[in-house]
């Protein structure tokens, strides 16, 4: 077992460093040692998300979540992974059980509120959102994209408002700017 360790977390140093191939190499390793091992399944899956592979991930998340039911984040990153392939449904689903198993989580609910807003749902979307700043209230994700379903609702004053939140978050991204700008357009406030 503690081979098993070694290459794993050799593998998650690996893909810090965005050494796919070789943190791929060494999470097989591991496996081949410890195949019973949910949380390898879970980090290989992630790697193979990154480059690409999205399918592939989609059966090594299956394989942790299978091997411990109650894997929260093996759900969510399989959630993302559907959002790839543009299967908002299962996403949602999927979601929905992360938050399920981390009410308290702002990411599972973020999430599901990107399928949401993705299945032009912008009230669920607003909703997931509202919650998950609950949960985390310097989670700039969810205050860029509730003030994207308050745009699509034609609610832009209301998004400028989430945007310039993200903003004091996150005050080294310009594209948020972008979007204020688009908001305040929006808002007839040139």
């Amino acid at each position: 077992f503690v081979k098993s360790s070694i290459y794993s977390d050799r593998g998650v140093a690996k893909w810090r460093l965005k050494q796919t191939k070789e943190a791929v190499d060494d999470f097989n390793q591991s496996i081949q040692i410890s195949p019973e091992n949910a949380s390898v399944y879970n980090n290989r899956g992630n790697t193979l998300l990154a480059i690409g592979q999205t399918r592939e991930a989609i059966k090594d998340f299956d394989r942790a979540i299978l091997l411990t039911p109650g894997y929260a984040v093996a759900y969510h990153n399989r959630a993302g992974a559907y959002m790839r392939l543009g299967q908002t449904s299962e996403a949602i689903r999927d979601y929905t059980k992360a938050v399920e198993l981390m009410p308290s989580s702002a990411a599972p609910l973020s999430g599901r509120g990107r399928a949401f807003l993705a299945q032009q749902r912008p009230y669920a979307a607003i909703r997931d959102f509202s919650r998950a700043l609950s949960s985390d209230a310097r989670f700039s994700i969810a205050y860029r994209s509730r003030a994207e379903a308050k745009l699509e609702l034609e609610r832009p004053d209301e998004a400028v408002e989430d945007l310039s939140r993200a903003i004091a978050f996150e005050p080294g991204n310009a594209e948020l700017f972008v979007l204020r700008g688009r908001a305040y357009l929006a808002a007839k406030n040139a």
